[in-house]
């Protein structure tokens, strides 16, 4: 059956139609590629709570960071610590990505914060928990980097006085037992996921 010119046009259109649709349905594609920190608490699983954010968002397409890795090892290329231009371009053009949110966790760590409490006397001692990340949103398709920043966030653990001559860390009541850390440590992972899902849907909602 020959088909005539308005019928090929409605045709066209119904197809692009369709192609719209299922684009819209299928969200903007985004990569996402984290990197976990060289030292401190390195038992992070900020990638996995982050990626599980990003899916849950309507109208976002997430590319996991674990097939981002294999691609980079099949690549026979080392995992990149610092942002690169060429990371960008490959991540675009490998999984058609419109958005990449790189991600860096600088430090993971948890420390003793001491303060005079009484001059000469007393000293006041917190035991702190601390996530530092670097955060970078790339639009591929126009802008480059929408969005280049540091932040951090931080979880009061226990107290303790102690007077001036005395270590802090000694003192019974500022250990951590690795339950706790690791509890403390899920929390701050939480808010940093959070945070960044914040931020991402900040940038691009608009554009």
């Amino acid at each position: 059956m020959m088909l005539n010119l308005k019928q090929v046009c409605l045709i066209a259109f119904v197809l692009l139609i369709c192609g719209q649709a299922l684009a819209l349905a299928a969200g903007t594609p985004v990569a996402l590629h984290v990197i976990a920190p060289q030292s401190g608490f390195t038992d992070l699983d900020l990638e996995n709570k982050l990626g599980h954010i990003i899916s849950g968002l309507r109208g976002y397409q997430l590319l996991w960071d674990d097939n981002i890795k294999a691609w980079i090892s099949e690549g026979s290329r080392a995992v990149e610590i610092n942002y690169s231009k060429e990371l960008q371009t490959d991540l675009a053009e490998r999984f058609n990505a419109r958005y990449l949110v790189w991600v860096r966790v600088l430090k993971a760590e948890t420390f003793i914060k001491s303060g005079t409490l009484l001059p000469f006397l007393f000293k006041s001692h917190k035991r702190k928990f601390q996530i530092e990340v670097e955060l970078r949103i790339i639009d591929s398709k126009k802008d480059g980097i929408i969005l280049s920043e540091k932040f951090t966030e931080t979880l009061n653990g226990s107290r303790a006085l102690a007077y001036l001559d005395l270590d802090a860390s000694n003192e019974p009541a500022l250990m951590a037992a690795y339950p706790e850390v690791s509890r403390n440590f899920r929390e701050l992972e939480e808010r940093v996921a959070v945070k960044i899902a914040k931020e991402l849907l900040r940038v691009t909602r608009k554009r």
